[in-house]
């Protein structure tokens, strides 16, 4: 099955997902957190058959919630092993990707 979704949008989403399930967090609490008025929109984000995917308001709000670093959703550890304007230019171009 093709994925209506990109590699670096599937990463972030699972990022995601295994936070949430780490922190036995359900579907429904996600939309509590990030106001969403359908828990089944959690579903469609964090499944690769639809093009749904988290805003990147959302993705700073559930980074905030789970006391992890955004940057660490977007980059590697080599990445994040970079001078700071390597960092600052890779984490610009990943969400650049990511919005795409």
């Amino acid at each position: 099955m093709k994925s209506e979704k990109s590699e670096i949008q599937l990463n972030i989403i699972n990022k995601i997902k295994e936070l949430r399930q780490a922190n036995n967090i359900s579907q429904a609490q996600i939309c509590d957190i990030i106001d969403l008025n359908s828990v089944g929109q959690v579903g469609n984000i964090e499944s690769p058959k639809y093009k749904h995917k988290y805003t990147l308001q959302q993705l700073f709000t559930l980074s905030k919630y789970f006391s992890y670093p955004i940057e660490n959703l977007f980059l590697t550890e080599i990445e994040l092993n970079n001078p700071i304007s390597d960092v600052v230019n890779s984490l610009i171009l990943k969400l650049i990707e990511y919005e795409k």
